[in-house]
């Protein structure tokens, strides 16, 4: 039976680690239908070698998107992109991708303890903060939450620090600590305040 869907991508077989790559479609097998032949039909699955030396699913898959973005924990690892219309047919692209030449944190965010994203917290509560990182793995990090009296957005040196956690970077590229939103932290939060309300960051 003749072969339906994606025969050939491209896109960098390299790729810096924490950067986004956008992969392409080069042709389609010939007995591909016209009406088939849509990007946004295609799945795109990315399979890892194991040290069998086989080659098996990462569980990341996506349908008519073909960027990837390969964490900390990928580098120098083995991998094969595919793209398919009905089931994955072999071939594909080896990937390998390499550390980021800069250490560098991409992000910190927010979130409840059961690393849903947050926002607003209760007393008493835990706040979870999760710092993404490239080419950092096992470095130790030190997290300051801070209680927002200054007017205007982003970082001010008037406002105040109330509470350091450090945490290590692990192999996922993420270092993650709690803080507890105690009695004894909201006083010291609410001692510059000024429009009463308490207004959390961290850096």
């Amino acid at each position: 039976m003749a072969k339906n869907g994606v025969s050939a991508i491209s896109g960098i077989t390299a790729p810096v680690v924490g950067e986004k790559q956008i992969y392409n479609i080069v042709s389609w097998y010939p007995s591909t239908l016209d009406s088939d032949k849509n990007p946004e039909k295609v799945t795109w699955e990315l399979f890892k070698k194991r040290s069998s030396g086989e080659f098996t699913t990462t569980n990341i898959k996506k349908i008519g998107r073909s960027d990837f973005t390969f964490g900390e924990s990928s580098a120098g690892e083995t991998y094969k992109l595919q793209a398919y219309l009905y089931n994955p047919e072999g071939g594909g692209l080896i990937i390998t991708p390499k550390p980021a030449k800069i250490p560098k944190i991409n992000k910190v965010e927010l979130f409840y303890v059961d690393d849903t994203k947050g926002s607003i917290f209760n007393f008493m509560e835990k706040l979870r903060a999760k710092a993404n990182c490239v080419n950092m793995l096992g470095k130790e990090l030190i997290f300051t939450l801070w209680e927002d009296d200054a007017k205007g957005a982003g970082h001010n040196s008037k406002n105040l620090p109330i509470a350091t956690q450090k945490a290590r970077v692990n192999p996922q590229g993420l270092a993650t600590v709690d803080f507890s939103l105690s009695p004894l932290l909201m006083l010291k939060a609410a001692k510059g305040e000024q429009d009463s309300k308490l207004e959390f960051y961290v850096t």
